[in-house]
C-alpha cells in the first residue's frame, strides 16, 4: 500500500484496531521513526532503486512510489538526498 499517495496513518491504525495515538506510540517504539516518516523513507528507497536500475521517467517514479506529484517527490528527494531525482540519477550511472 505504500504506492498509494493518499494513504494515511488513521488508515493503518483502524487497520490494527487501535487508536492511532496508540499506534503513533507503538510504532515508534519499534521503528524509531513516526509512521509518517517511516512512510517517506520507505518510499524514497523504492524511488531510489527505481531511478538506479530502470530507465522511467521520474514521474512515473514519482507517482509508482506514492508520491502525489513530482514535484512534491523531487523536493522530498533534494532534501533527503541533497541533490534533485535528476542529477542523481545522472551522477550514478
Amino acid at each position: 500500500n505504500y504506492s498509494r499517495s493518499d494513504l494515511t496513518i488513521s488508515e493503518l491504525a483502524a487497520i490494527t484496531g487501535i487508536s492511532e495515538k496508540h499506534f503513533g506510540r507503538l510504532f515508534f517504539d519499534i521503528y524509531k521513526k513516526k509512521p509518517h516518516e517511516f512512510l517517506r523513507d520507505f518510499r524514497l528507497n523504492k524511488a531510489e532503486l527505481l531511478l538506479l536500475n530502470t530507465s522511467k521517467q521520474i514521474s512515473d517514479i514519482a507517482f509508482q512510489c506514492g508520491f502525489s506529484d513530482v514535484y512534491s517527490f523531487s523536493h522530498c528527494f533534494k532534501k533527503n538526498y541533497g541533490i534533485s531525482p535528476k542529477i542523481y540519477r545522472e551522477l550514478q550511472q
